[in-house]
């Protein structure tokens, strides 16, 4: 007898099958759910295919044939305010020659005349508005134009009109010549590693030994003469502590050779450096007291105006110590005029010097002691008299000081409001830190040549945005005249669209970051595009181009890659640069790694959440040197994110790196031991700890010859890939240096083929890199 079954007792029957197929219906609801963010609608809209055609019309070397003088070089005349330059456009190239004072501008030259002289001397003819003139100067005391066309040099009165080739007969130095003194009667030689003085009142075999002690890695010397030509100073770099480092030329004939030179690591030995003077009336050779700091580092050595001192900066190893000292040439005795320590320094080129003035017994000082790199009026025994600049921006470089009216002339970012804070713009400001005055008001980078009188400079100004101008102005900032705006018809016919400039957050909610973004010339809005972020994350410099069009290698390579189907972004990050306030610079000083990568994928982030046609999914990297570092650790760290990397002569791991960048911007610990020795430690994490995250793909570039970033830095992460069991791509560049080499053309393509392929998905491929018209190049 069948008894039927109430609802209570199907109940079990029933859970137990949707605990059966909970699981299918999850997975079927998730497919539904990525069927819906990926319609076919939406992945029609994805950029799939490159536009190779546009790509070859927009080439890195096409954009230079498409460009002629975007900015102006002046030569201002010694003692005249007066000034010439080139400048060339589609049609011609012209030399002018510029009055400040009276705002007249007419040719240099007869250029037709020149052009006849020509033909006569040399039998080739020439068109006057396409002279091949090149290495031109004018010697003032005789009104003369000195110029080489085709190796050959003339010389052109530029007031009688007559061209003659140029007397070179003159004596040639001995190949051992390292300096002359400024009144040119002494000459200082390098042989045996050992320095000899020649008085000028000698023959050429009666030479003064100066130093004894000379010799392989010990015989680097910086000669710093005194105004007065009795003193000289030298400073030495004694490097035999230090140990070697090889490199194999491969190309060399008709054997490889090997390259020896010396690299001292992280903790390890390092130069030594010392500081003497010279005595040319008494022939005393006198050692500077310098010391202070284990391996310390001595740099910027100048002379008082009467030759009585001889200032010196000393830096400690851990790079928080900083002392500006001046020193007594015929006793070595010294003294420290201005101590700072307990933050981290830096010199040049991105440090501005100091500048001892000449009748005040004052110097200028820079300094970033307050949050800001701003200038202060020291007295020569080291006695603060006032603040020259203050509040929240950046004194850069000193352009002038007008000692007599006692007014500093600076370039300066991060001032003014609103507007991009690495535009550089010139300023002016008394010596007791009144009146400063903004002299550039132009939104845009400023490029200045001041006059040797200080009465006048030229601008050059323009933005990625912004086409260039070149302007005369005088020390007011008043405009004088207007000297050029640039021919740029050939881009704007070619189809060249500016980019677009951008300010974002860093990854602390708050810090500004600015940046520029380079879309095809082709762009469609409608569409989504794969992006690639164009990294050098510092910490000297972000390197973001502010400057209107190929004006540095990040814009035209990024200019180049994005006319394949790419948005290619290039910003900034904190920890990035100098130029920003010092806890901007300072920040991520203990992970050199990975400081900058939560600040790219952040702001990357917002550019998708305000450009719909950013592709957040196909998000890619690249960058050289630093930037390849940076880029392989993107990948390596955020590996969900960032889906293809490109990672050029990368120094992955600074621990292996030369010492300066891992102890200059990472930790360094100075440790004692029991016997009162004292060595350093550095470690900084490296890009090989992290390889067996990496999921997407990943190109590692390297020159085989390159002495910036030595290849094992890049062999070391590839047996790290090895050893994770990950696949990745290797390009080996045969004698290459740090900067592509000679087969640069053909690393470009490269790589930007190895971003179609992997982040665009474009396999199209053909085995010929170059010489086929692009139409076939990659069929179907």
């Amino acid at each position: 007898m069948i008894v039927p079954c109430h609802v209570g007792c199907r109940m079990p029957l029933l859970l137990s099958a949707f605990r059966l197929l909970c699981p299918l219906l999850i997975l079927l609801l998730l497919m539904h759910i990525t069927v819906a963010a990926e319609s076919p609608e939406q992945s029609a809209r994805k950029i799939s295919r490159a536009n190779f055609k546009l790509a070859e019309d927009w080439s890195v070397q096409k954009q230079f044939e498409r460009t002629k003088d975007l900015w102006i070089v002046p030569t201002w005349l010694p003692g005249e305010n007066k000034f010439f330059y080139r400048y060339a456009n589609r049609e011609e190239n012209s030399y002018y020659i510029v009055d400040a004072e009276t705002g007249a501008k007419g040719q240099l030259f007869d250029r037709n005349n020149v052009a006849e002289q020509l033909q006569a001397l040399s039998g080739q003819q020439y068109d006057f508005k396409q002279l091949p003139i090149r290495r031109f100067e004018i010697r003032a005391e005789d009104s003369t134009m000195m110029f080489s066309v085709e190796e050959r040099q003339y010389c052109y009165g530029l007031v009688s009109g007559e061209l003659q080739p140029c007397d070179t007969s003159t004596e040639t130095p001995p190949p051992d010549l390292i300096s002359n003194s400024p009144d040119g009667r002494t000459a200082i030689i390098l042989r045996d590693h050992n320095l000899f003085l020649r008085p000028g009142d000698t023959d050429a075999d009666s030479l003064i030994q100066v130093t004894h002690d000379g010799a392989e890695y010990n015989d680097a010397f910086a000669i710093i003469w005194s105004p007065d030509s009795r003193f000289f100073a030298i400073l030495r770099e004694d490097w035999t502590r230090v140990k070697d480092l090889w490199l194999i030329d491969p190309l060399s004939n008709p054997r490889p050779t090997l390259e020896t030179f010396k690299w001292p690591m992280p903790g390890e030995d390092v130069e030594q450096y010392s500081l003497w003077t010279y005595d040319c009336e008494s022939g005393k050779l006198v050692k500077i007291e310098t010391d202070r700091w284990i391996d310390q580092t001595l740099f910027q050595i100048e002379w008082s105006p009467d030759s009585k001192e001889l200032y010196f900066i000393r830096l400690s190893r851990d790079w928080f110590k900083l002392d500006l000292c001046a020193a007594d040439p015929s006793n070595g005795a010294s003294r420290t005029l201005i101590e700072e320590h307990g933050i981290r320094q830096f010199y040049y080129p991105y440090r501005p010097p100091y500048r001892i003035l000449q009748n005040a017994g004052e110097l200028i000082w820079w300094s970033w002691s307050e949050g800001w790199g701003h200038y202060y009026l020291y007295s020569t025994n080291g006695e603060l008299k006032t603040e020259i600049t203050e509040g929240p921006f950046n004194c850069g470089m000193t352009v002038f000081c007008d000692e007599g009216d006692r007014i500093l002339y600076f370039m300066g970012n991060a001032r003014e409001a609103g507007r991009n804070p690495y535009n550089h713009y010139l300023y002016r400001v008394n010596l007791d830190g009144s009146d400063l005055t903004l002299l550039t008001p132009e939104d845009a980078e400023h490029v200045i040549y001041m006059s040797n009188s200080g009465d006048y400079f030229v601008d050059n100004y323009s933005r990625p945005d912004l086409k260039p101008h070149a302007v005369l102005r005088d020390n007011r900032g008043n405009l004088v005249m207007e000297l050029e705006t640039p021919d740029i018809s050939r881009l704007a016919e070619a189809g060249w669209k500016k980019p677009e400039t951008f300010v974002a957050r860093a990854a602390d909610d708050s810090t500004e970051l600015w940046g520029v973004l380079y879309k095809p010339f082709d762009f469609d809005s409608s569409m989504k595009y794969p992006t690639i972020v164009y990294g050098y994350p510092g910490k000297e410099s972000e390197f973001i181009p502010q400057k209107f069009c190929n004006n540095s290698w990040i814009t035209v390579v990024s200019v180049a890659l994005a006319q394949y189907g790419f948005v290619v972004a290039v910003f900034g990050n904190r920890g990035g640069t100098t130029e920003r306030s010092y806890q901007y610079y300072d920040y991520g000083w203990d992970d050199l790694r990975d400081y900058p990568i939560a600040d790219k994928k952040y702001v990357m982030q917002q550019l998708a959440e305000r450009y719909d046609w950013i592709d957040i999914d196909r998000v890619g990297v690249m960058g050289s040197s630093s930037g390849g570092f940076f880029a392989a650790a993107a990948i390596l760290t955020e590996p969900d994110f960032f889906k293809v990397a490109v990672a050029k002569s990368g120094n992955h791991d600074n621990n292996l790196y030369y010492h300066h960048w891992n102890e200059r911007y990472g930790r360094v610990t100075e440790v004692v031991d029991e016997t009162g020795r004292i060595t350093f430690e550095s470690k900084s994490p490296s890009n090989n700890e992290v390889a067996g995250n990496l999921k997407g793909r990943l190109l590692l570039v390297q020159g085989d010859f390159d002495y910036a970033v030595p290849p094992s830095q890049t062999s070391r992460l590839a047996n790290s890939l090895i050893e994770a069991n990950k696949r990745f791509d290797q390009f080996i560049i045969p004698g290459g240096d740090h900067f592509f080499g000679k087969n640069w053309q053909y690393l470009i393509r490269y790589i930007e083929l190895y971003f179609v392929e992997n982040l665009m998905g474009d396999d199209r491929w053909s085995v010929d890199i170059f010489g086929v018209a692009d139409t076939t190049l990659f069929e179907e």
